[in-house]
């Protein structure tokens, strides 16, 4: 069976350039892993308005939380 993993140092900070490698994608058979490719971005992003990167400050801040605090596997 074929799993694959996505990996980022992230979060991302805008602005970021179309083209721009910002992940891997990597494909295991088992253990043994068959695939690494860099995942780019499709389209450049700007700097958001003041209140989305509040908001987004705020999502981030909860999702942290939650991927700190969850059982592992």
């Amino acid at each position: 069976a074929l799993t694959g993993k996505v990996s980022y140092e992230g979060p991302l900070s805008a602005p970021v350039e179309k083209g721009a490698s910002v992940a891997h994608l990597k494909l295991f058979r088992g253990s043994l892993e068959v695939l690494d490719v860099p995942l780019k971005t499709a389209e450049a992003v700007g700097v958001g308005t003041l209140p989305n990167r509040a908001l987004d400050a705020g999502l981030e801040l909860v999702a942290g939380f939650f991927r700190n605090n969850a059982p592992k596997r």
